[in-house]
């Protein structure tokens, strides 16, 4: 009766006709002999055919499992290729026409939207207004005022600036500038300067000073000034020179009473001219500058100057031209140099005054300097006399003071002052 028993159940695949694992027919049915199947139906991939126990079924091979007993299931050559289909690329073509598209979607949309944000945002200042106040921090202003060539023309102190901040001034200055107009603010106390060609000041207008005029000669060298008080008493400051060009004479030259032209650029520019008009008037607080000589009244006795050679021996204040006929000076500096053109000694003259008076007439300095480095390394004031007082200086490596130290008799040092610095 065991070999008439009926299959058990069957399983399809719904896709196919093949039998799935552990179905069973009896051998009655396929017969003793049967190895195979009924017509439409077959063991699935990698299951075999098995009539063991007297019946056949479809069991899985497991001796071709990668982890039992055959290895890899490669096989040894490589399957052929699939012969080529028309519509293998169909889905890449499909996917690429499709992203292309989705691409130039997206750009237009961001086109159509930047461009329009990009309208918007740059027409803002016709939609929004912004106003902030604050407070000026800033009270004192100093205005200048410069030409073409860069001269310069005025200036206004910070008291005579007029800082206009009201709108109506502003709409103003807006309307003016588009007419081509100018609307300025009426500053004050402006000093205003000319010039010359060389541009040299010949004028200055200052609201303090008032009007002060300047000649020069035909060399550019100033000759003569005036100011608004000497031009009240028709007085002159002038400069005199010497061949090479070097100071010798600054004074007052006070023209009261007296005839002739009035000074002018046709005056100054001519020598001969020049020295007539500055023969004529009185001359007073003369600065008298001789170089290369020394005075030779107190040569000797006060000092013995040295080095003179086209350096200044002495300056003399004479205070009336009588004064300076006689020689004898109000005040007068004496130097002497050392041969690098150091002052080593200097006197001072006060001729008249109480100084004088008191018998305190000379006063000499000396200086010590250092042979390379040209500091001072001492002053002393009228050395040897009850008045004396001494200085001496000390320095770095790097030839900066660094001690000051002073002195009755030059015996007994007090230090004044100490100086540190940063490396």
């Amino acid at each position: 009766m065991v070999s008439f028993i009926c299959f058990l159940f069957v399983l399809l695949h719904a896709d196919s006709n093949t039998i799935k694992e552990n179905t069973i027919f009896s051998t009655a049915s396929l017969g003793a002999t049967q190895t195979q199947f009924p017509a439409g139906y077959g063991c699935p991939v990698g299951y075999i055919l098995d009539s063991s126990f007297g019946y056949h079924y479809c069991r899985y091979n497991y001796l071709c499992k990668e982890d039992r007993l055959c290895g890899k299931a490669d096989p040894v050559i490589p399957p052929a290729p699939a012969p080529y289909d028309a519509c293998a690329d169909s889905t890449f073509f499909s996917v690429s026409k499709g992203t292309e598209l989705y691409n130039a979607y997206m750009d237009s949309l961001r086109g159509s939207f930047e461009t329009p944000y990009r309208n918007l945002a740059l027409s803002a200042y016709k939609r929004e207004r912004f106003t902030a106040g604050y407070v000026l921090p800033e009270f004192h202003y100093t205005l200048y005022y410069h030409d073409q060539a860069g001269y310069l023309l005025q200036t206004v102190p910070p008291a005579g600036v007029q800082c206009i901040r009201r709108q109506s001034w502003l709409d103003s200055v807006k309307v003016a500038r588009a007419r081509q107009q100018q609307l300025v603010p009426a500053h004050r106390l402006a000093t205003r300067y000319r010039y010359n060609t060389l541009g040299q000041v010949v004028v200055q207008q200052s609201p303090d000073g008032g009007k002060s005029s300047t000649w020069y000669d035909r060399l550019g060298r100033l000759c003569a000034s005036q100011n608004a008080k000497q031009a009240t008493k028709n007085a002159y400051s002038y400069t005199l020179y010497d061949y090479l060009g070097r100071v010798t004479e600054v004074g007052e030259l006070d023209k009261t009473g007296t005839t002739g032209a009035a000074l002018d650029i046709s005056i100054s520019r001519n020598p001969a001219l020049l020295e007539q008009w500055l023969a004529n008037g009185v001359h007073n607080q003369i600065t008298q500058t001789v170089y290369d000589y020394a005075y030779a009244p107190i040569s000797g006795n006060i000092l013995n100057a040295q080095n003179l050679r086209n350096r200044v021996a002495y300056t003399a204040v004479y205070n009336t031209e009588t004064d300076y006929d006689n020689g004898t000076p109000a005040t007068a500096t004496f130097y002497s140099y050392d041969i690098h053109g150091n002052v080593d000694t200097l006197v001072q003259d006060y001729r008249q005054g109480a100084m004088a008076d008191a018998g305190n007439r000379f006063k000499k300095m000396v200086y010590g300097y250092d042979l390379i480095s040209g500091k001072v390394n001492s002053v002393a004031y009228q050395s040897g006399q009850k008045d004396a007082f001494y200085h001496r200086y000390e320095y770095d490596a790097e030839n900066r003071l660094t001690d000051v130290s002073t002195s009755h008799d030059s015996t007994y040092w007090e230090k004044d002052a100490h100086y540190d610095y940063y490396l």
